[in-house]
């Protein structure tokens, strides 16, 4: 009979070994997940982040853009206009020589008188 109850005894602490082991792997999963669910909320966070900010620069370009197409479009129609005071110059016999206005030798001398220069 007491080799009966130490067989059982036995037997009893080999499930309790196991039980504990099961449930050290359990509470072992637990963490793991409790700690990958904490990751996760952390990335999920960053994310969150780096899209807001990934927005605000967005914005940011685009201000710029739009104000490198306002400065382009002002200097378009600024080319244009020196290039229609040249060409009102030429057809007026003119050059511009150290700043200064001058008639070209071959030009007649009313014309340049004659010319509108605002062109």
């Amino acid at each position: 009979m007491r080799q009966r109850f130490e067989a059982q005894a036995h037997d009893w602490e080999a499930e309790r070994r196991q039980l504990n082991r099961e449930h050290q792997q359990f509470e072992d999963l637990k963490n793991s997940h409790a700690q990958t669910n904490k990751v996760n909320a952390e990335l999920l966070e960053l994310m969150q982040k780096w899209k807001g900010e990934k927005d605000g620069f967005q914005i940011e370009a685009d201000e710029w853009k739009e104000k490198y197409r306002q400065l382009y479009a002002h200097w378009e129609g600024r080319e244009a206009y020196l290039k229609q005071h040249h060409e009102a110059i030429d057809r007026a016999g003119c050059i511009v020589s150290d700043g200064q206005l001058k008639r070209k030798k071959s030009a007649p001398m009313g014309l340049y008188l004659q010319t509108d220069f605002s062109a």
